[in-house]
């Protein structure tokens, strides 16, 4: 629903796959976020670039990346930064202010003015991401360093794990819809056995009631028969 499409849904779905089994994140958390992103606006294209900083800065933390995803989809949405969001930022451990303050040599108190202005857009917000995460960047690399610590790898064997229960589900749901199928088949054959079976037990009754037997071996004879 969200994508638009379901091919454009697997294509995110196998992405999400690839990047939760590299890092600390596992899928659950990052299918959140990425769902979060989109619900706010985000282009699909634009989900795993802003998911990975987001990563990076969430340092492998799944409960803070959620909470990092639904700011800054919400920042979005507003196209401005508010003094509400910066707070709930700096809460979750970054200040998009100081970035934009060491990139234009201007002042905090400067900054927050033109916050309170709306002047901070979304793309300065997104810029700062940038910075903190890109090359000499205090979140530079983040989810690579902390994939390398024993919680890290351990996330990744439990993706990888699921990823595998996936796969096998797949494969396990193809075996029962077959077989379901031939259920189905059986089913509908016995169906009209047990109408027509039905139809002559009425007439067994009947006919034993009258106190002629011959035709209840028949019928007891013809059901026999069908099975």
């Amino acid at each position: 629903v969200l994508t638009g499409s379901a091919s454009k849904a697997r294509n995110v779905l196998k992405e999400i796959e690839k990047f939760g089994a590299t890092t600390p994140l596992e899928q659950g958390d990052l299918q959140e976020a990425t769902k979060t992103l989109m619900a706010m606006g985000i282009a699909v294209d634009d989900t795993m670039p802003i998911l990975k900083m987001l990563g990076d800065v969430s340092l492998g933390n799944g409960e803070k990346l959620k909470s990092l995803a639904l700011v800054f989809g919400q920042i979005s949405a507003a196209e401005k930064l508010t003094g509400g969001d910066l707070l709930q930022l700096i809460n979750m451990g970054f200040n998009p202010l100081q970035n934009i303050a060491k990139k234009t040599g201007k002042t905090m108190s400067e900054l927050r003015k033109e916050m309170s202005k709306g002047e901070i857009s979304i793309a300065d917000v997104r810029e700062a991401f940038e910075d903190a995460t890109g090359k000499g960047g205090l979140f530079e690399g983040m989810l690579s360093r902390m994939a390398g610590t024993a919680e890290g790898k351990f996330s990744n064997l439990v993706d990888n794990v699921d990823a595998l229960k996936r796969s096998l589900g797949t494969g396990l749901l193809e075996g029962v819809k077959s077989g379901l199928d031939a259920i189905n088949e059986q089913l509908g054959s016995l169906t009209g056995v047990f109408k027509t079976a039905g139809e002559d037990m009425g007439m067994m009754l009947a006919a034993g009631l009258s106190g002629n037997t011959d035709p209840i071996v028949k019928v007891f004879d013809y059901i026999a028969s069908k099975f």
